[in-house]
């Protein structure tokens, strides 16, 4: 008889990946990413500024302080989602919002705590010099173009796919969450929404193996109790073909010790025989 390690070597060695699907994201939630998911731009795709505050060429106040404070003129100010049309010329500022495109002409941005107003209110004086780039979020710091985001062979979960969205993806190739039946094969088992009589049991284990299946990212439904009989048990898995990737069978198989011998064998064969006319394997 084989180990349960030797079973599952036997299972994996036949288990192959389904075609890939192109899905939408909503779709693909989890599913195995079919090839790497590569950025279709570089992230973030602009520079922004890191914080609220004004953005400046950074030689424009080179050796500001605060007992020699640096004035500037504010020419425009630019929101998150929005971009400014007015290049920055030494000299002057855009008052900007965290995460806003940086304006031409400049390549930092002054915190907020280290202006002062001055006393034109289109003016600011600034007490603190800066080195360029600084609170700038410079275009491709997370990723460049092409950078893989979601590798091969990863399932697809929220986080993923909030990944796949920032790289610039509505669909992507999937290899499908795979549709498993499982079968329990018993003359004294019942469904769960029977009630018990006499020398009869649940089908709790039905229930386990489908829980499991879909822990594990399968889609899984039950096919069974099946009686134990041959021509029963072989009409229930041809029945349940119609939405299988994968029919798994559970139930002695009357004491015997090899794979090719006993009920369910029998039944898989003989459903074999029906359906090898229709491209069915077993």
């Amino acid at each position: 008889m084989r180990s349960v390690e030797q079973q599952l070597q036997a299972a994996i060695a036949l288990a192959s990946p389904l075609d890939p699907l192109d899905l939408s994201l909503r779709e693909s939630r989890g599913c195995v990413a079919a090839a790497d998911i590569t950025a279709a731009y570089p992230i973030p795709s602009f520079d922004s500024a890191s914080r609220d505050g004004y953005a400046v060429a950074a030689e424009s106040v080179s050796g500001a302080t605060a007992a020699n404070p640096v004035s500037l003129k504010i020419v425009d100010v630019v929101n998150e989602g929005y971009s400014s049309d007015t290049p920055v010329a030494s000299g002057q500022a855009v008052a900007i919002s965290a995460g806003a495109l940086m304006p031409e002409g400049a390549d930092a941005v002054l915190a907020e705590t280290s202006v002062q107003d001055a006393d034109d209110s289109d003016e600011i004086a600034v007490t603190d010099s800066i080195v360029d780039g600084s609170g700038v979020t410079k275009a491709g710091s997370q990723r460049h173009a092409g950078a893989v985001v979601v590798p091969a062979g990863t399932r697809l979960g929220d986080r993923e796919l909030a990944a796949v969205a920032t790289a610039g993806h509505a669909r992507v190739a999937v290899h499908p969450q795979p549709r498993v039946v499982v079968v329990t094969v018993g003359d004294e088992l019942v469904d769960t929404t029977r009630a018990l009589t006499a020398g009869l049991v649940h089908d709790s284990v039905s229930v386990m193996l489908t829980a499991s299946g879909d822990q594990a990212g399968a889609t899984t439904f039950r096919g069974g109790p099946s009686r134990r009989d041959e021509a029963t048990l072989a009409r229930t898995i041809e029945d349940q073909l119609v939405r299988a990737d994968l029919i798994v069978v559970v139930g002695e198989d009357d004491g015997e010790s090899e794979p090719g011998d006993g009920l369910v064998a029998s039944a898989l064969k003989a459903a074999a025989h029906r359906l090898c006319a229709f491209g069915w394997t077993l």
